[in-house]
C-alpha cells in the first residue's frame, strides 16, 4: 500500500507524456522508473539503516543503551547483588530486556536513582547508573564509582558508571524500631525532612523501609501481571486537609524480594502562600490500579492505612538568612 501513491503518480506521468509527445521513446518511461527507483530506494535505504538507525531518540526507544549495560554485566559478572537504573524501572520496559537477555534467575533489582534506592537483601551492592537518572546527592554519598562506560556522545545516555554501594548507614536506619507494619508487607522504619525548606521551595522526605513479605503487597494486576503499588506523602491542614502531595515509588514493587531495604525520597513541592509553620505529615501506600489502600497492622489488628511521620516545619526568609 505504501507505493501505491507514489505508483499512480508515476504511470499518470508517464500517460501524460505519451499524449504530449506522442514520438516519446518506448525504452524512455521505463528507464525512467527504473532511475527513480534506484534513487527512491537509496534514499530511503540510507535514511533506514543510516540517518533513522542513529538517531538518539531511536536508540533510546530500542534501548540499545539498556542492552550496553546488560553486556556489561555479563562481562564483570559480579558476586554481589545488582541494582540497575533507569527511566523506566516498571516490568513492562526496560526490566524486560533483562529477563529476556539473562533470564529471571539473575539477583537484580530495577530503581530510578534520581528519587529511590533498593539493596538487595541489605547487602552491599554493584549498581548501575546511566546519565540519565544521576542518584539523588543523599543517595551519592554511599556510592563508589569503579568505573564509567562511555557510548556514544549523542546517546540520550552518553555513559552510564559501575558504582560499588555501602549498606552501612542503610542498616543503621532499617534497624530501628519499625514505625508501621502495612499489611505484613513492608514495615516502615525511618522519615525524616532532608533539609529546611520556605513556602514556594520543595521538601524531601526520606523514608526507609524493609521487605516483608513481598505477596502482601497487592494484588497481582495487569497489563504485566505482577504487582504494582504507589507510596503517598500528604502534608495536612489545620483541619486535616491535603494541601500538598506525592504519590510516586521509584524502586518498583514488581521485583521486591523478602529482606530488600528500600530508600525513597519524596519531594512535594510547597504552595507559595502557606503560612510558615508545623504542619502534619502522613505516609501510606496503594495499589495503582484499584486505589485500595494497604493497611496498618498493630498485633495483626488493622489500625487505619496510613501511618504519621515527623512534620515538616516552614521557615520563614528571616530564618534562612539567620
Amino acid at each position: 500500500p505504501v507505493f501505491i501513491l507514489p505508483g499512480i503518480g508515476f504511470g499518470t506521468a508517464v500517460q501524460v507524456l505519451k499524449i504530449r509527445q506522442p514520438q516519446m521513446p518506448k525504452w524512455l518511461p521505463g528507464a525512467a522508473a527504473a532511475i527513480w527507483l534506484l534513487f527512491a530506494g537509496g534514499v530511503a535505504t540510507f535514511d533506514y539503516f543510516v540517518t533513522w538507525a542513529n538517531d538518539p531518540d531511536v536508540r533510546g526507544a530500542y534501548q540499545v543503551n539498556t542492552v550496553k549495560m546488560l553486556s556489561y554485566l555479563e562481562g564483570v559478572n559480579p558476586a554481589e547483588p545488582v541494582v540497575l537504573s533507569n527511566v523506566y524501572p516498571g516490568p513492562a520496559h526496560d526490566p524486560s530486556l533483562g529477563l529476556v537477555l539473562a533470564g529471571d534467575e539473575n539477583n537484580w533489582r530495577w530503581v530510578d536513582a534520581r528519587q529511590a534506592l533498593i539493596v538487595p537483601g541489605g547487602q552491599d551492592s554493584t549498581v548501575l547508573i546511566p546519565g540519565s537518572t544521576p542518584p539523588h546527592p543523599l543517595f551519592a554519598q554511599w556510592l563508589q564509582p569503579r568505573e564509567t562506560v562511555a557510548l556514544r556522545s549523542d546517546d540520550l545516555d552518553p555513559s552510564f558508571t559501575d558504582f560499588a554501594l555501602y549498606a552501612a548507614q542503610l542498616n543503621a536506619w532499617a534497624g530501628e524500631t519499625a514505625v508501621a507494619n502495612f499489611n505484613n508487607a513492608v514495615t516502615l522504619h525511618h522519615a525524616e525532612w532532608l533539609n529546611p525548606v520556605m513556602p514556594g521551595e520543595t521538601a524531601e522526605l526520606l523514608l526507609i523501609w524493609r521487605i516483608t513479605d513481598p505477596a502482601n503487597v497487592g494484588p497481582i494486576v495487569p497489563p504485566a501481571f505482577t504487582t504494582d503499588v504507589v507510596m503517598f506523602t500528604q502534608l495536612l491542614d489545620a483541619s486535616g486537609v491535603p494541601f500538598a502531595q506525592r504519590d510516586a515509588l521509584d524502586a518498583p514493587s514488581w521485583d521486591w524480594q523478602a529482606g530488600d531495604l528500600l530508600a525513597q525520597i519524596h519531594p512535594i513541592a510547597i504552595p507559595a502562600e502557606t503560612a510558615p509553620g508545623s504542619y502534619q505529615a502522613i505516609v501510606g501506600i496503594y495499589d495503582r490500579l484499584s486505589g485500595d489502600r494497604l493497611p496498618v497492622l498493630v498485633d495483626g489488628e488493622v489500625v487505619g492505612d496510613f501511618t504519621a511521620v515527623p512534620s515538616l516545619q516552614l521557615g520563614t526568609s528571616t530564618d534562612s538568612a539567620d
